[in-house]
């Protein structure tokens, strides 16, 4: 897939979801995956994404998991799992004492 969307859509970029350890976030980047989509926030993906410059997207259910996603690199977060968190009442509610956040 990477070979031919590097032919055919040069633009476009493709990554791996629902990663959920290191380990096979390493072995997705290692076969060119672009970014890594995650349900959890762990720590050492970050480092393993960071690393290799690729983007990194942890799943958060809380404001602390947000935070700390922020502080280890990730730039964009999943509210994760979205309706059990709260979902769009959620993101309002953090929106306003946390703009930088949301």
């Amino acid at each position: 897939m990477n070979k031919w969307s590097e032919k055919e859509v040069p633009d476009i970029a493709m990554g791996a979801g629902s990663v959920v350890d290191p380990a096979t976030a390493a072995l997705y980047i290692q076969l060119g995956a672009n970014f890594i989509v995650s349900p959890v926030m762990n720590p050492e993906m970050a480092k393993i994404c960071n690393r290799r410059k690729i983007l990194w997207v942890p799943g958060c259910g809380s404001l602390s998991e947000i935070g700390q996603a922020e502080e280890l690199g990730a730039e964009i977060v999943k509210i994760f799992p979205g309706l059990a968190t709260g979902g769009p009442d959620f993101v309002k509610a953090i929106k306003g004492p946390c703009p930088g956040q949301v």
